[in-house]
């Protein structure tokens, strides 16, 4: 049974030299996890990526066995384990001894392996995946967030926000900034019912239009413009 008992144990009978991260500096450590890699307080992490994750090829085995593949035996690495949604319990050690935990630890089924400059992420979810992000590499996420096109004030200017923080379709808040790239939306339908909802990008710009002092941002359409998806946006 995967409990705290039962992680304990892995590192006692295996005579793991692992340093566990407890207290205030746990606490740093996940603040800085989530301000670099994570969209508000999913129920998983890889859930709500603040960039687009790499899938690595595992040849549908279990990723847990890939890692060597991936990741030098000798490399330390931050080690954090989801613990049932409630919790997190982070140690610091070689991937060999990293390792050694995962394939002896009963039950344990998501966990992250950070970066001691958190720079880099690797993911094993619940689903046997194995993601990858480099905050230097990677693309950046887009937030998607609902509008209504009815309150364009321009063929390419739609009223956005009335303050500086916004839910976006999955119930995340963002900060917004000028220049930030969002995608925008709003439910329809066609002729046969069926979902078409309007979508286009753009970015986020300061709200300046003369009887619109309640809105604080707008969001300018690209180029591209406004478009039917044929399919839910959200």
């Amino acid at each position: 049974m995967f409990d705290y008992e039962e992680i304990d144990r892995t590192v006692r009978d295996n005579k793991l030299p692992l340093q566990k991260i407890e207290g205030r500096e746990k606490d740093k450590l996940l603040h800085r996890l989530y301000a670099t890699f994570i969209i508000g307080n999913p129920r998983a992490l890889w859930l709500s990526f603040k960039y687009v994750p790499e899938l690595l090829d595992c040849n549908m085995e279990d990723p847990y066995l890939h890692l060597p593949d991936f990741i030098d035996k000798d490399r330390v690495l931050y080690f954090i384990i989801n613990y049932w949604d409630t919790d997190f319990v982070i140690f610091r050690g070689s991937m060999a001894d990293i390792y050694t935990f995962i394939g002896d630890c009963d039950g344990l089924d998501e966990f992250y392996l950070m970066s001691q400059d958190f720079q880099k992420l690797y993911s094993i979810t619940d689903h046997d995946a194995l993601y990858y992000i480099d905050v230097n590499e990677s693309r950046p996420v887009i937030p998607r967030f609902k509008v209504d096109f009815n309150e364009l004030v321009r063929d390419d200017l739609v009223l956005f926000s009335k303050s500086d923080t916004r839910m976006d379709v999955n119930d995340n808040p963002h900060t917004l900034a000028e220049g930030m790239k969002i995608e925008i939306c709003e439910m329809d339908y066609d002729k046969h019912a069926q979902r078409d909802d309007m979508l286009a990008k753009g970015r986020v710009t300061a709200c300046s239009l003369p009887g619109y002092s309640h809105v604080k941002w707008c969001c300018q359409i690209d180029s591209d413009g406004i478009s039917h998806i044929g399919k839910a946006a959200y």
